[in-house]
Protein backbone atom coordinates (compact mmCIF):
# COMPACT_ATOMS: atom_id res chain seq x y z
CA UNK A 1 0.00 0.00 0.00
CA UNK A 2 1.23 3.08 -0.91
CA UNK A 3 2.04 5.94 1.84
CA UNK A 4 -0.21 9.17 1.35
CA UNK A 5 1.59 11.68 -0.20
CA UNK A 6 1.72 14.91 1.88
CA UNK A 7 3.05 18.26 1.51
CA UNK A 8 3.69 21.30 3.99
CA UNK A 9 3.06 24.53 4.04
CA UNK A 10 5.21 26.99 5.99
CA UNK A 11 4.27 30.59 7.44
CA UNK A 12 6.71 33.09 9.58
CA UNK A 13 4.52 35.59 11.89
CA UNK A 14 5.20 38.77 11.47
CA UNK A 15 4.06 42.33 10.25
CA UNK A 16 1.72 43.06 12.27
CA UNK A 17 -1.78 43.17 12.07
CA UNK A 18 -3.72 44.40 8.99
CA UNK A 19 -7.01 44.26 8.75
CA UNK A 20 -7.57 46.14 5.72
CA UNK A 21 -5.65 43.88 3.19
CA UNK A 22 -8.50 41.63 0.93
CA UNK A 23 -7.94 37.99 1.63
CA UNK A 24 -6.18 37.37 -1.80
CA UNK A 25 -4.00 39.58 -0.70
CA UNK A 26 -2.72 38.70 2.47
CA UNK A 27 -2.89 35.26 1.72
CA UNK A 28 -0.62 36.05 -1.06
CA UNK A 29 2.07 39.11 -0.05
CA UNK A 30 1.42 39.19 3.66
CA UNK A 31 0.79 35.44 4.98
CA UNK A 32 2.19 36.41 8.19
CA UNK A 33 0.66 38.96 9.24
CA UNK A 34 -2.51 39.15 11.36
CA UNK A 35 -5.96 39.91 10.91
CA UNK A 36 -6.60 40.00 14.79
CA UNK A 37 -3.69 40.76 17.48
CA UNK A 38 -5.35 41.74 20.76
CA UNK A 39 -2.60 42.29 23.86
CA UNK A 40 0.52 40.65 21.78
CA UNK A 41 3.29 42.74 20.46
CA UNK A 42 5.38 42.38 17.16
CA UNK A 43 8.44 41.10 18.90
CA UNK A 44 12.05 42.40 18.73
CA UNK A 45 13.28 39.49 16.79
CA UNK A 46 10.07 38.84 15.09
CA UNK A 47 7.19 36.88 16.20
CA UNK A 48 3.99 37.77 18.11
CA UNK A 49 4.65 38.12 22.02
CA UNK A 50 1.76 38.24 24.52
CA UNK A 51 2.03 41.57 26.43
CA UNK A 52 3.44 41.29 29.97
CA UNK A 53 0.74 42.59 32.73
CA UNK A 54 0.58 45.47 35.21
CA UNK A 55 0.42 45.79 38.73
CA UNK A 56 1.06 48.19 41.48
CA UNK A 57 4.19 49.96 41.88
CA UNK A 58 5.08 47.32 45.16
CA UNK A 59 3.38 44.34 46.45
CA UNK A 60 2.66 46.00 49.71
CA UNK A 61 1.12 49.08 47.20
CA UNK A 62 -1.18 51.37 48.64
CA UNK A 63 -3.49 54.05 47.31
CA UNK A 64 -2.13 57.64 46.46
CA UNK A 65 -2.99 59.22 50.24
CA UNK A 66 -6.44 57.32 50.21
CA UNK A 67 -7.15 58.56 53.87
CA UNK A 68 -6.99 62.33 52.16
CA UNK A 69 -7.85 62.00 49.03
CA UNK A 70 -10.39 61.01 46.31
CA UNK A 71 -10.92 60.06 42.65
CA UNK A 72 -8.65 60.06 39.30
CA UNK A 73 -4.85 60.42 39.21
CA UNK A 74 -4.33 63.87 37.57
CA UNK A 75 -1.44 63.34 36.58
CA UNK A 76 2.18 61.23 37.05
CA UNK A 77 5.67 62.64 36.18
CA UNK A 78 9.40 61.00 36.75
CA UNK A 79 11.64 63.92 38.39
CA UNK A 80 14.62 63.35 40.59
CA UNK A 81 14.62 59.60 41.16
CA UNK A 82 11.12 60.07 42.02
CA UNK A 83 7.75 59.33 40.81
CA UNK A 84 4.95 61.91 41.42
CA UNK A 85 1.21 61.52 41.53
CA UNK A 86 -0.98 64.65 41.49
CA UNK A 87 -4.66 63.27 43.17
CA UNK A 88 -7.81 65.53 44.09
CA UNK A 89 -8.60 65.89 48.18
CA UNK A 90 -11.47 64.94 49.40
CA UNK A 91 -11.61 68.65 51.98
CA UNK A 92 -12.20 71.26 49.24
CA UNK A 93 -11.60 71.53 45.70
CA UNK A 94 -8.08 71.18 45.84
CA UNK A 95 -5.60 69.06 44.83
CA UNK A 96 -2.31 67.65 45.91
CA UNK A 97 1.30 66.47 45.09
CA UNK A 98 2.71 63.12 46.08
CA UNK A 99 6.26 61.60 45.81
CA UNK A 100 6.76 57.38 45.74
CA UNK A 101 10.32 56.60 46.09
CA UNK A 102 11.58 52.74 45.76
CA UNK A 103 10.92 50.67 48.46
CA UNK A 104 8.74 53.68 50.53
CA UNK A 105 5.06 54.69 50.36
CA UNK A 106 3.00 57.51 49.00
CA UNK A 107 4.09 60.49 50.91
CA UNK A 108 2.46 64.09 50.72
CA UNK A 109 4.80 67.41 49.36
CA UNK A 110 4.03 70.33 51.64
CA UNK A 111 3.63 73.08 48.29
CA UNK A 112 2.55 75.70 50.15
CA UNK A 113 0.43 76.32 46.86
CA UNK A 114 -3.83 76.62 46.76
CA UNK A 115 -4.58 75.00 44.05
CA UNK A 116 -7.64 74.39 42.91
CA UNK A 117 -8.88 71.22 41.01
CA UNK A 118 -12.12 72.20 39.74
CA UNK A 119 -12.06 71.54 35.64
CA UNK A 120 -8.76 69.90 36.37
CA UNK A 121 -9.11 66.93 33.86
CA UNK A 122 -5.01 66.57 33.61
CA UNK A 123 -1.87 67.57 34.96
CA UNK A 124 1.18 67.61 32.19
CA UNK A 125 4.68 68.50 32.77
CA UNK A 126 8.02 68.87 31.92
CA UNK A 127 11.67 68.54 33.18
CA UNK A 128 14.31 71.00 32.66
CA UNK A 129 18.00 71.98 33.62
CA UNK A 130 18.71 75.45 33.45
CA UNK A 131 21.43 76.46 36.25
CA UNK A 132 22.72 72.29 36.89
CA UNK A 133 19.96 71.63 38.74
CA UNK A 134 17.05 69.57 37.33
CA UNK A 135 13.53 70.91 38.37
CA UNK A 136 10.09 70.03 37.04
CA UNK A 137 7.15 72.60 35.71
CA UNK A 138 3.43 71.25 35.60
CA UNK A 139 0.24 72.84 34.13
CA UNK A 140 -2.88 71.43 34.33
CA UNK A 141 -5.34 74.55 32.38
CA UNK A 142 -6.88 76.13 35.29
CA UNK A 143 -4.01 77.31 37.69
CA UNK A 144 -0.96 79.52 37.09
CA UNK A 145 2.07 77.11 35.67
CA UNK A 146 4.12 75.10 38.92
CA UNK A 147 7.60 74.93 39.21
CA UNK A 148 10.06 72.45 41.99
CA UNK A 149 13.01 72.63 42.37
CA UNK A 150 13.50 69.81 44.63
CA UNK A 151 12.82 72.17 47.63
CA UNK A 152 10.77 75.00 46.64
CA UNK A 153 7.28 75.26 44.80
CA UNK A 154 6.47 78.20 43.07
CA UNK A 155 4.25 80.01 40.42
CA UNK A 156 5.93 82.01 38.42
CA UNK A 157 3.82 84.89 36.36
CA UNK A 158 4.72 88.09 34.36
CA UNK A 159 3.02 89.95 31.37
CA UNK A 160 4.20 86.80 28.89
CA UNK A 161 2.89 84.44 31.04
CA UNK A 162 -0.53 82.52 30.30
CA UNK A 163 -2.36 82.00 33.72
CA UNK A 164 -3.79 78.63 32.66
CA UNK A 165 -2.16 76.69 30.09
CA UNK A 166 -2.59 73.08 29.34
CA UNK A 167 0.77 71.90 27.47
CA UNK A 168 4.17 72.85 28.13
CA UNK A 169 7.65 71.62 27.08
CA UNK A 170 11.18 72.89 26.82
CA UNK A 171 13.17 74.63 23.50
CA UNK A 172 16.21 76.55 23.21
CA UNK A 173 16.45 77.36 27.05
CA UNK A 174 13.01 78.57 27.27
CA UNK A 175 9.60 77.02 28.97
CA UNK A 176 7.17 77.40 26.26
CA UNK A 177 3.49 76.88 27.34
CA UNK A 178 0.20 76.89 25.82
CA UNK A 179 -3.51 75.76 25.85
CA UNK A 180 -5.12 78.43 28.32
CA UNK A 181 -8.37 78.25 27.50
CA UNK A 182 -8.72 82.58 27.11
CA UNK A 183 -6.26 82.57 24.44
CA UNK A 184 -5.82 79.41 23.02
CA UNK A 185 -3.79 80.79 19.76
CA UNK A 186 -0.93 81.99 21.89
CA UNK A 187 2.30 80.21 22.98
CA UNK A 188 4.71 82.05 25.50
CA UNK A 189 7.85 81.59 26.94
CA UNK A 190 9.69 82.77 29.43
CA UNK A 191 12.99 84.53 29.44
CA UNK A 192 16.46 82.59 28.32
CA UNK A 193 16.94 80.06 31.11
CA UNK A 194 15.33 81.66 33.56
CA UNK A 195 11.76 79.91 34.74
CA UNK A 196 10.54 82.16 36.91
CA UNK A 197 11.05 85.43 34.81
CA UNK A 198 8.15 86.12 32.05
CA UNK A 199 8.43 89.83 31.58
CA UNK A 200 8.99 91.19 28.39
CA UNK A 201 11.87 93.56 29.27
CA UNK A 202 13.85 90.22 30.61
CA UNK A 203 13.37 88.44 26.72
CA UNK A 204 10.20 86.82 27.39
CA UNK A 205 7.85 86.82 24.89
CA UNK A 206 4.33 85.29 23.11
CA UNK A 207 3.79 83.91 19.48
CA UNK A 208 0.34 84.02 17.72
CA UNK A 209 -0.32 80.63 16.05
CA UNK A 210 -3.56 81.62 14.46
CA UNK A 211 -5.36 78.27 15.71
CA UNK A 212 -6.25 76.53 19.01
CA UNK A 213 -3.44 75.16 20.12
CA UNK A 214 -3.72 70.98 20.50
CA UNK A 215 0.11 70.56 21.74
CA UNK A 216 3.78 71.84 21.40
CA UNK A 217 7.01 69.38 21.11
CA UNK A 218 10.42 70.03 20.32
CA UNK A 219 11.76 68.08 16.94
CA UNK A 220 15.51 68.64 16.62
CA UNK A 221 16.10 72.36 16.45
CA UNK A 222 12.66 73.14 15.56
CA UNK A 223 9.20 73.97 18.02
CA UNK A 224 6.43 71.84 16.34
CA UNK A 225 3.04 73.68 17.43
CA UNK A 226 -0.10 71.52 16.13
CA UNK A 227 -3.86 72.67 15.99
CA UNK A 228 -6.86 70.21 14.72
CA UNK A 229 -6.29 70.54 11.28
CA UNK A 230 -2.82 72.65 10.93
CA UNK A 231 0.62 72.19 12.12
CA UNK A 232 3.39 75.17 12.48
CA UNK A 233 6.83 75.04 13.60
CA UNK A 234 8.96 77.60 15.56
CA UNK A 235 12.27 78.14 15.02
CA UNK A 236 15.36 80.49 15.52
CA UNK A 237 16.24 83.06 13.29
CA UNK A 238 19.14 85.54 14.05
CA UNK A 239 18.16 86.06 17.97
CA UNK A 240 14.54 86.16 17.21
CA UNK A 241 12.02 83.21 17.47
CA UNK A 242 9.54 82.74 14.26
CA UNK A 243 6.87 80.60 13.47
CA UNK A 244 6.14 78.78 9.90
CA UNK A 245 3.67 77.07 7.94
CA UNK A 246 3.89 73.44 7.76
CA UNK A 247 0.51 72.62 6.60
CA UNK A 248 -2.78 73.76 6.61
CA UNK A 249 -4.08 70.20 5.91
CA UNK A 250 -3.60 67.78 8.54
CA UNK A 251 -3.69 68.47 12.25
CA UNK A 252 -3.69 66.69 15.51
CA UNK A 253 -6.34 65.38 17.08
CA UNK A 254 -5.21 63.88 20.49
CA UNK A 255 -2.97 66.44 22.73
CA UNK A 256 -1.22 63.48 24.23
CA UNK A 257 -0.77 61.57 21.37
CA UNK A 258 2.37 62.77 20.19
CA UNK A 259 5.12 61.46 21.51
CA UNK A 260 8.63 61.49 20.08
CA UNK A 261 10.66 58.02 19.45
CA UNK A 262 13.58 56.99 17.23
CA UNK A 263 14.22 60.55 16.08
CA UNK A 264 10.73 61.48 14.70
CA UNK A 265 7.65 62.64 15.74
CA UNK A 266 4.38 60.64 15.97
CA UNK A 267 0.59 61.87 16.28
CA UNK A 268 -3.12 61.14 15.63
CA UNK A 269 -4.19 62.78 12.76
CA UNK A 270 -7.66 62.84 10.90
CA UNK A 271 -6.81 59.77 8.64
CA UNK A 272 -4.43 57.83 11.05
CA UNK A 273 -1.34 57.88 12.64
CA UNK A 274 1.18 60.30 11.04
CA UNK A 275 5.15 61.42 11.49
CA UNK A 276 6.95 64.38 11.10
CA UNK A 277 10.12 63.74 9.67
CA UNK A 278 12.85 65.54 7.95
CA UNK A 279 13.90 63.99 4.32
CA UNK A 280 17.30 64.97 2.84
CA UNK A 281 16.21 68.76 1.74
CA UNK A 282 17.50 70.83 4.45
CA UNK A 283 13.99 72.11 6.04
CA UNK A 284 11.53 70.09 3.66
CA UNK A 285 9.16 68.59 6.27
CA UNK A 286 7.29 65.39 5.39
CA UNK A 287 4.24 64.12 6.67
CA UNK A 288 3.32 60.39 6.23
CA UNK A 289 0.34 58.32 7.63
CA UNK A 290 1.65 55.14 8.90
CA UNK A 291 -1.31 53.20 10.03
CA UNK A 292 -2.82 52.59 6.73
CA UNK A 293 -2.98 49.08 7.46
CA UNK A 294 -5.26 49.33 10.58
CA UNK A 295 -7.05 52.20 9.02
CA UNK A 296 -10.68 51.62 9.97
CA UNK A 297 -9.98 50.42 13.29
CA UNK A 298 -8.37 53.90 14.03
CA UNK A 299 -11.48 55.49 12.56
CA UNK A 300 -13.66 53.86 15.16
CA UNK A 301 -11.62 54.62 17.31
CA UNK A 302 -11.56 58.59 16.32
CA UNK A 303 -15.17 58.74 16.20
CA UNK A 304 -16.74 56.79 19.35
CA UNK A 305 -13.48 57.83 21.23
CA UNK A 306 -13.24 61.24 23.68
CA UNK A 307 -9.60 62.37 22.16
CA UNK A 308 -8.96 64.85 24.67
CA UNK A 309 -8.36 61.89 26.98
CA UNK A 310 -6.31 59.63 24.90
CA UNK A 311 -2.73 58.62 26.94
CA UNK A 312 0.22 57.80 25.23
CA UNK A 313 3.47 55.80 26.68
CA UNK A 314 6.62 55.00 24.93
CA UNK A 315 8.53 51.97 25.62
CA UNK A 316 12.29 52.89 24.41
CA UNK A 317 13.53 49.57 25.24
CA UNK A 318 11.29 47.93 22.60
CA UNK A 319 10.74 50.84 20.58
CA UNK A 320 6.96 50.49 21.01
CA UNK A 321 4.80 53.14 21.70
CA UNK A 322 1.08 52.60 23.37
CA UNK A 323 -2.16 54.60 22.93
CA UNK A 324 -4.75 54.08 25.14
CA UNK A 325 -8.38 55.54 24.36
CA UNK A 326 -9.65 55.07 28.09
CA UNK A 327 -13.37 55.31 28.85
CA UNK A 328 -14.18 55.74 32.43
CA UNK A 329 -17.57 54.43 31.83
CA UNK A 330 -16.78 51.61 30.71
CA UNK A 331 -15.54 48.12 32.61
CA UNK A 332 -11.59 48.01 32.58
CA UNK A 333 -11.67 44.88 29.92
CA UNK A 334 -13.89 46.94 27.54
CA UNK A 335 -11.02 49.78 27.22
CA UNK A 336 -9.30 50.14 24.18
CA UNK A 337 -5.73 50.91 22.95
CA UNK A 338 -3.09 50.55 19.97
CA UNK A 339 0.15 49.60 20.29
CA UNK A 340 2.59 50.74 17.56
CA UNK A 341 5.77 48.56 16.97
CA UNK A 342 9.04 49.71 14.94
CA UNK A 343 10.56 47.11 13.38
CA UNK A 344 13.45 46.54 11.02
CA UNK A 345 12.56 44.83 7.60
CA UNK A 346 13.20 41.11 7.50
CA UNK A 347 14.82 40.77 3.68
CA UNK A 348 16.36 43.19 0.89
CA UNK A 349 13.09 44.12 -0.42
CA UNK A 350 11.64 45.32 3.19
CA UNK A 351 15.10 46.70 4.45
CA UNK A 352 14.07 49.54 5.57
CA UNK A 353 12.05 49.77 9.38
CA UNK A 354 8.30 49.97 9.22
CA UNK A 355 5.54 50.40 12.30
CA UNK A 356 3.87 47.11 13.07
CA UNK A 357 0.42 47.31 14.78
CA UNK A 358 -1.32 45.89 17.71
CA UNK A 359 -4.61 46.08 19.59
CA UNK A 360 -4.48 46.81 23.41
CA UNK A 361 -7.58 46.00 25.58
CA UNK A 362 -7.88 45.66 29.32
CA UNK A 363 -6.02 48.43 30.26
CA UNK A 364 -7.71 52.14 31.39
CA UNK A 365 -5.87 54.77 32.07
CA UNK A 366 -6.19 58.44 33.50
CA UNK A 367 -2.85 59.64 32.28
CA UNK A 368 0.56 58.05 32.04
CA UNK A 369 4.28 58.06 31.24
CA UNK A 370 6.96 56.57 31.07
CA UNK A 371 10.71 57.47 31.92
CA UNK A 372 14.12 55.98 33.22
CA UNK A 373 15.11 56.08 36.87
CA UNK A 374 18.88 55.53 36.90
CA UNK A 375 18.87 52.90 34.17
CA UNK A 376 16.04 51.40 34.74
CA UNK A 377 12.96 52.15 32.16
CA UNK A 378 9.27 52.92 34.16
CA UNK A 379 6.51 52.85 32.30
CA UNK A 380 3.03 54.08 34.71
CA UNK A 381 -0.29 55.22 34.18
CA UNK A 382 -3.18 56.53 36.92
CA UNK A 383 -6.51 54.88 37.30
CA UNK A 384 -9.95 56.64 37.91
CA UNK A 385 -9.71 55.36 41.58
CA UNK A 386 -6.15 56.88 42.64
CA UNK A 387 -3.68 53.94 42.16
CA UNK A 388 -0.36 54.01 40.06
CA UNK A 389 0.38 50.85 38.00
CA UNK A 390 3.96 49.83 36.63
CA UNK A 391 3.16 48.52 33.19
CA UNK A 392 5.78 45.60 31.59
CA UNK A 393 5.61 43.66 34.91
CA UNK A 394 3.67 40.55 36.46
CA UNK A 395 1.78 38.73 33.98
CA UNK A 396 -1.85 40.04 34.92
CA UNK A 397 -4.02 43.00 34.13
CA UNK A 398 -4.07 43.63 38.11
CA UNK A 399 -5.16 40.35 39.32
CA UNK A 400 -7.34 39.84 36.08
CA UNK A 401 -6.45 37.48 33.08
CA UNK A 402 -5.01 38.94 30.33
CA UNK A 403 -7.04 38.00 27.23
CA UNK A 404 -4.64 37.37 24.12
CA UNK A 405 -5.75 36.44 20.50
CA UNK A 406 -3.68 35.88 17.33
CA UNK A 407 -5.67 34.88 13.87
CA UNK A 408 -3.84 34.67 10.78
CA UNK A 409 -5.23 35.31 7.33
CA UNK A 410 -6.83 32.58 5.47
CA UNK A 411 -3.66 30.90 3.70
CA UNK A 412 -4.65 29.04 0.17
CA UNK A 413 -0.85 27.61 0.24
CA UNK A 414 -0.30 29.31 -3.34
CA UNK A 415 -3.53 27.65 -4.89
CA UNK A 416 -6.94 28.43 -3.96
CA UNK A 417 -8.64 26.06 -6.16
CA UNK A 418 -7.26 23.03 -4.72
CA UNK A 419 -9.16 21.81 -1.79
CA UNK A 420 -6.55 20.52 1.10
CA UNK A 421 -7.15 18.22 4.19
CA UNK A 422 -4.79 19.69 7.08
CA UNK A 423 -4.01 16.30 9.20
CA UNK A 424 -1.25 18.30 11.66
CA UNK A 425 0.38 21.41 12.52
CA UNK A 426 3.72 22.51 14.37
CA UNK A 427 3.66 25.51 16.04
CA UNK A 428 6.67 27.18 16.99
CA UNK A 429 6.17 28.75 20.44
CA UNK A 430 8.24 29.92 22.72
CA UNK A 431 7.25 29.87 26.37
CA UNK A 432 8.50 31.97 29.18
CA UNK A 433 7.49 29.52 31.69
CA UNK A 434 4.10 27.47 31.94
CA UNK A 435 2.13 28.07 28.89
CA UNK A 436 -1.29 26.69 27.55
CA UNK A 437 -2.65 27.96 24.50
CA UNK A 438 -6.37 27.65 22.76
CA UNK A 439 -5.65 26.38 18.56
CA UNK A 440 -8.64 26.99 16.20
CA UNK A 441 -9.34 26.57 13.07
CA UNK A 442 -11.54 27.86 10.10
CA UNK A 443 -11.33 26.86 6.82
CA UNK A 444 -13.10 28.82 3.45
CA UNK A 445 -13.37 32.66 4.34
CA UNK A 446 -15.86 32.62 6.81
CA UNK A 447 -18.42 30.38 5.05
CA UNK A 448 -20.95 29.75 7.00
CA UNK A 449 -21.79 26.34 5.24
CA UNK A 450 -18.08 24.55 6.39
CA UNK A 451 -18.15 22.75 9.20
CA UNK A 452 -14.87 23.86 11.55
CA UNK A 453 -12.69 21.57 13.67
CA UNK A 454 -12.94 21.68 17.68
CA UNK A 455 -10.43 23.99 19.61
CA UNK A 456 -7.43 22.52 20.52
CA UNK A 457 -5.06 23.06 23.81
CA UNK A 458 -1.40 23.12 23.20
CA UNK A 459 0.56 23.17 26.70
CA UNK A 460 4.61 24.15 27.33
CA UNK A 461 6.20 23.46 30.36
CA UNK A 462 9.65 25.39 30.58
CA UNK A 463 11.54 22.19 31.72
CA UNK A 464 10.02 20.19 28.07
CA UNK A 465 12.18 16.90 26.85
CA UNK A 466 15.45 16.84 25.22
CA UNK A 467 15.21 16.96 21.68
CA UNK A 468 15.88 13.15 20.59
CA UNK A 469 13.83 11.51 23.59
CA UNK A 470 10.61 13.06 23.21
CA UNK A 471 7.55 11.24 21.10
CA UNK A 472 7.24 12.86 17.95
CA UNK A 473 3.51 14.51 18.26
CA UNK A 474 3.33 14.25 21.99
CA UNK A 475 5.92 16.13 23.25
CA UNK A 476 7.50 19.70 22.98
CA UNK A 477 11.25 19.80 22.02
CA UNK A 478 13.94 21.56 23.38
CA UNK A 479 12.32 24.27 25.05
CA UNK A 480 15.25 26.10 25.70
CA UNK A 481 16.19 25.90 21.56
CA UNK A 482 13.62 25.70 19.22
CA UNK A 483 10.54 24.44 20.93
CA UNK A 484 7.66 22.98 18.31
CA UNK A 485 4.37 21.78 19.51
CA UNK A 486 2.82 19.03 16.92
CA UNK A 487 -1.15 18.65 17.14
CA UNK A 488 -2.75 15.98 15.27
CA UNK A 489 -5.85 18.09 13.66
CA UNK A 490 -8.57 17.72 11.11
CA UNK A 491 -10.27 19.68 8.49
CA UNK A 492 -10.17 20.54 5.16
CA UNK A 493 -10.97 23.84 3.17
CA UNK A 494 -9.87 25.96 0.18
CA UNK A 495 -8.41 27.91 2.80
CA UNK A 496 -8.02 27.76 6.28
CA UNK A 497 -7.08 30.44 9.10
CA UNK A 498 -5.34 29.34 12.41
CA UNK A 499 -6.06 31.52 16.16
CA UNK A 500 -4.22 31.65 18.93
CA UNK A 501 -5.57 32.43 22.01
CA UNK A 502 -5.30 32.21 25.48
CA UNK A 503 -7.12 33.85 28.95
CA UNK A 504 -5.03 33.53 31.77
CA UNK A 505 -2.17 34.82 33.97
CA UNK A 506 0.92 32.54 32.56
CA UNK A 507 3.75 34.32 31.80
CA UNK A 508 4.47 35.88 28.31
CA UNK A 509 4.78 33.44 25.34
CA UNK A 510 5.82 34.52 21.92
CA UNK A 511 4.24 32.47 18.66
CA UNK A 512 7.17 32.37 15.59
CA UNK A 513 5.50 30.54 13.04
CA UNK A 514 3.33 27.58 11.92
CA UNK A 515 3.78 24.53 9.69
CA UNK A 516 0.38 22.71 8.15
CA UNK A 517 0.95 19.61 6.61
CA UNK A 518 -1.80 18.46 4.76
CA UNK A 519 -2.43 16.81 1.14
CA UNK A 520 -3.62 18.53 -2.25
CA UNK A 521 -7.40 16.31 -2.89
CA UNK A 522 -7.39 17.60 -6.59
CA UNK A 523 -8.68 21.15 -8.02
CA UNK A 524 -12.24 22.46 -7.79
Amino acid sequence: MALEKLEAYKMISRGGLDSNENYLELSDNHPGSATALVNFEPGLFGGYRRVEGFEPLEENYADVDDAAAEGKILGIAIYDGKIIAARKQKAGATYNFYAWTSGGDWAPYTTGLTLTSTNVDKIRYATFNFDSDEKVIFVDGVNDPIVFDGTTWSQPTGDQSLPAPKYVTVFENHIFVSGDSTDPHIVAHCAPEDETDWDTASGAGQIVSGFDVKQIRPFRQELYVFGENDIKKILVESTDFVIKDVTQNIGCLAPDSVVEINGDLLFLSQDGFRTIAATERVGDIEVGNQSKVIQQDVIDLITTADLDTVDAVVIRRKSQVRFFFSDENLEVDKNNGILAALRGGHDIEHSGTSWEWAKLKGIRTSCATSGYIGTEEYVLHGDFNGKVYRQESGNSFDGENIRAVYTTPYLDFGDVFIRKTIHKIMAFIRPEDETSVNVTLQFDWDDRDVINPDTYLLEQSISGSVYGTAIYGTSTYAVRSAPVLVKNVEGSGFSVRITYSSNDMNAPYSIQGTVFEFKANGRK
